[in-house]
């Protein structure tokens, strides 16, 4: 049977190679492939850094304005570093900030205005320490530990003083940083999908490249990033957690109840499975009511026009194909209104010189 099998494959395989191509197609040399694909390499990274600027610029005013509003509290230094070359190689880091982040740092954007501008540090420096610290060479297994310490170890003393030390043109230079400015400690994250999405985890602000695409206006994004810093603000992220699991519990006791009562019969885990999701829908949608009428706050407070923020879940229904119901999220038509209303909240608020700070729920 076996070999009857391996025969049909070949036979098939054999007459599929008699019916080719009909043209003479011209073939491009080895030579001019790579250095095309080290050409896109370039461009896919300067425009992967271009979306993840604009994220960071425009969340910048978010962050840096409601830190009286934000638990976790940190410190902006105002610059970028890669310290994996991940898909990119080390000849696309040639290319576009003349060195290799290969066993150091290297810096990739620095912000306009920020400390590390006023500092002098440079796109293209290679990092070898902050204050008396030194940098760890980096290997295959400790280049997320070490962003992750670098960004500690430039925010540690709070306002300073930090002396960054970098290689420039094979040169050491030791970089004074002015002060830093505080800041919610609640980092955007550009993530590649491309659907529409975006979402808060409770220590950070995730948007996927679809959404980034969608959101053409930087209002738009603003407001965006404002709402999923709320969601982290408030905490939902755990309260939806704890509610889903005392959902659970409650559904798990129906399960052991039926279980016993049918001696062994109908033992099952769909309660469970019911009290979990009726926990994580119990309110759901207020979190999401909670997080729009705040991010209103937060645009404001930022310096950020709020006032069309409600017409981006009109362009939202346009996109979904209308206003859509669902058991998570209110409508995109009351999401509209409501945000209307926390407007003209914030309008009265400014003019009657109240601070803008939201209406927390009453005791009653």
């Amino acid at each position: 049977m076996k070999f009857r099998i391996v025969l049909a494959a070949v036979a098939v395989t054999l007459l599929a190679g008699c019916m080719g191509t009909t043209m003479s197609v011209p073939r491009g040399g080895d030579a001019a492939v790579e250095a095309e694909r080290l050409e896109q390499d370039v461009v896919g990274h300067r425009e992967f850094m271009r979306k993840v600027v604009r994220l960071n610029r425009a969340a910048h005013p978010i962050l840096s304005m409601n830190v009286d509003l934000c638990p976790r509290k940190t410190f902006a230094d105002g610059y970028f570093v890669a310290t994996t070359t991940g898909d990119w190689e080390a000849a696309t880091y040639i290319r576009l900030y003349g060195a290799a982040p290969i066993t150091r740092p290297v810096v990739t954007h620095v912000f306009d205005g920020s400390p590390a501008e006023r500092a002098g540090l440079e796109v293209g420096d290679v990092l070898v320490g902050i204050n008396e610290w030194r940098v760890p060479e980096l290997k295959k297994r400790n280049r997320i530990k070490v962003a992750k310490e670098i960004h500690e170890r430039s925010t540690a003393n709070g306002a300073g003083p930090y002396t960054h030390h970098v290689v420039r043109d094979g040169k050491p230079l030791a970089l004074e940083f002015p002060p830093l400015t505080p800041y919610c400690d609640y980092h955007p994250v550009l993530l590649p999908a491309d659907e529409l999405n975006a979402f808060a985890d409770g220590e950070l602000i995730y948007l996927t490249n679809g959404m980034m695409r969608f959101l053409d206006r930087d209002q738009d994004l603003q407001a965006v990033i404002a709402h999923e810093l709320a969601h982290n603000t408030q905490g939902h992220v755990g309260k939806s957690k704890a509610n889903t699991a005392i959902g659970g519990i409650f559904g798990a006791l129906v399960d052991v109840a039926l279980c016993v009562g049918s001696y062994g019969a109908s033992c099952g885990t769909s309660g469970t499975e019911l009290g979990m999701g009726l926990g994580r829908r119990a309110h759901s949608k207020g979190f999401e009511r909670e997080a729009d009428y705040i991010s209103v706050y937060m645009m404001e407070r930022a310096g950020v026009d709020a006032s069309e923020v409600s017409d981006l879940w009109r362009k939202m229904a346009a996109e979904s194909g209308g206003s859509k119901h669902s058991v998570t999220h209110p409508t995109s038509a009351e999401r509209y209104v409501n945000l209307r209303e926390a407007h003209e909240e914030v309008v009265r608020k400014r003019n009657a010189g109240t601070p803008l700070v939201p209406n927390p729920k009453s005791a009653d």
